[in-house]
């Protein structure tokens, strides 16, 4: 019959039903009565639907996957929806985002302190199933920050704003920058459980944590004041830092809502900030 010729031409059977002018269910009944299984929407090992994300957030369009991989477009969608992946709008379809992947590789000053920062205001998600994505967003009031952040990354990606939060945001997937974090310590478990790895006596590092959970300022009797928030690990972590780098400075680690709070006051923070950034290129 001539549904059955479009079936094995490769065709949905919603698109069957659509050129026969009957209800999908009637198609599929019949498929079973002349013993057709339905294919399956999997396509590929591991490996190959790892290859079709890898591409897909790489700039390449789900039709031209399809034409690649010499399938229709059902099972493609299918892959990136499993691994939780979001399809372009139309518009953003069209355009092909830059990415350094490498950002993380090599530690620099300016890497060391967006590690802090993102460890002190950065969201990692890792999910068990689907890509890696990492997101900074800030008040509106620092939507330059996230710019300069965007910037480091070599980044063309959107930033979003979110009108109920009144903040703006920049999403990214990537398995290769969220794994090189998780080397630093910033994972999905850091607001709680954050333990800084390797940079615990970097001072970039520490400005950048700073910057994102912390505050510089002064009393209304114009004592300077340093301090910073974060998990219990990561406040013993700032404790050791200042006690090595101001050597006469003893601070104490507080608990702070959930958290946990370090800060100093008075000369010891005038030395403390002017350790941290002067003579700094970022901040």
């Amino acid at each position: 019959p001539l549904w059955l010729a479009h079936a094995y031409e490769g065709q949905s059977s919603l698109a069957v039903a659509k050129f026969l002018g009957c209800h999908k269910s009637l198609v599929l009944r019949a498929l079973q009565n002349h013993g057709i299984s339905r294919r399956s929407t999997t396509f590929g090992t591991p490996e190959i639907q790892h290859a079709i994300c890898q591409r897909y957030l790489a700039g390449e369009s789900a039709l031209k996957l399809a034409v690649a991989y010499g399938i229709s477009i059902t099972p493609i969608i299918h892959c990136l929806r499993r691994h939780g992946i979001c399809r372009r709008s139309a518009r953003e379809a069209n355009i092909l985002h830059t990415l350094n992947e490498a950002a993380f590789d090599h530690i620099t000053e300016e890497s060391a302190y967006w590690i802090g920062f993102l460890m002190a205001d950065g969201y990692v998600s890792a999910p068990q199933r689907g890509t890696p994505r990492l997101t900074l967003g800030l008040a509106a009031i620092d939507r330059d920050h996230v710019q300069r952040f965007r910037a480091f990354l070599g980044s063309s990606h959107r930033i979003s704003y979110r009108q109920h939060t009144q903040s703006y945001s920049l999403s990214i997937y990537s398995r290769r920058l969220v794994s090189a974090l998780a080397h630093f310590g910033v994972t999905n478990t850091k607001t709680f459980h954050g333990q800084v790895k390797q940079l615990g006596l970097s001072i970039p590092f520490w400005r950048g944590a700073i910057d994102g959970d912390g505050s510089v300022h002064q009393t209304p009797k114009g004592i300077p004041c340093i301090g910073l928030v974060g998990s219990k690990s990561l406040m013993d972590q700032f404790a050791h830092f200042v006690s090595l780098r101001v050597p006469a400075c003893r601070v104490t680690v507080r608990p702070h809502a959930r958290i946990y709070r370090v800060e100093t006051t008075g000369r010891y923070a005038k030395a403390l900030v002017t350790l941290l950034y002067d003579h700094c290129t970022v901040a």
